[in-house]
């Protein structure tokens, strides 16, 4: 597969498995739900420009977890950790149990990055070590989501509330394996001059 294919289908998966939870679509034949919210909260304003920037540090807390002994070099070729501007979508609980917010017009940040996996890396090893070491982190909880069983994606909050997913994508047909990491931001009411559907 030429690598300029492979990218695009890489960008494309991990925009799914970033924004999956966000926009209720399914992705590896798993559907995702969200627990229903009875009580919702004030959404704090911020600066999406700082929000962005969390996250991708965040993000950059996740890279340096993952050995570079698996990553394929083929990955330089990919988008880095904040090349990429994301939309600030509507709010949605990330999770089972977190809130959602009662202001009409807040947002979420959702960025994230992937790489290629080496097609002889241990999988589920490399999905022990990186969970153990992400729960590891200060302030990071590890938290179920209501996804089928044979989910390959896992999820943490960190203490200020934002969502670190992090999914393995095998593909059958070519032996493809890409690791895909987002950090989402909890809902916000964003300062001006950003609002709902902006790219930052």
């Amino acid at each position: 597969m030429k690598l300029k294919t492979r990218i695009t289908h890489v960008v494309q998966s991990c925009l799914v498995l970033t924004q999956t939870v966000a926009i209720g679509v399914l992705m590896a034949g798993c559907s995702i739900t969200v627990n229903p919210v009875t009580t919702p909260t004030e959404a704090p304003v911020m600066n999406a420009e700082a929000v962005r920037d969390r996250s991708i540090e965040l993000q950059e807390v996740v890279h340096s977890h993952i050995p570079e002994s698996v990553i394929e070099s083929s990955s330089e070729s990919l988008p880095k950790i904040g090349d990429l501007q994301n939309t600030l979508l509507t709010c949605q609980p990330m999770l089972p149990g977190v809130q959602a917010e009662a202001n009409e017009g807040s947002v979420y940040y959702d960025g994230g990055f992937a790489v290629f996996i080496k097609p002889d890396t241990d999988v589920e090893q490399l999905k022990d070590e990186l969970a153990s070491a992400l729960s590891n982190e200060q302030g990071w909880t590890a938290r179920d989501s209501n996804e089928d069983a044979s989910s390959r994606r896992s999820h943490w909050l960190t203490q200020d509330n934002f969502t670190i997913s992090v999914g393995v994508i095998e593909r059958e047909d070519t032996g493809e394996i890409t690791l895909a990491v987002s950090a989402s931001s909890p809902c916000f009411m964003p300062e001006p001059p950003y609002e709902l559907g902006d790219k930052l």
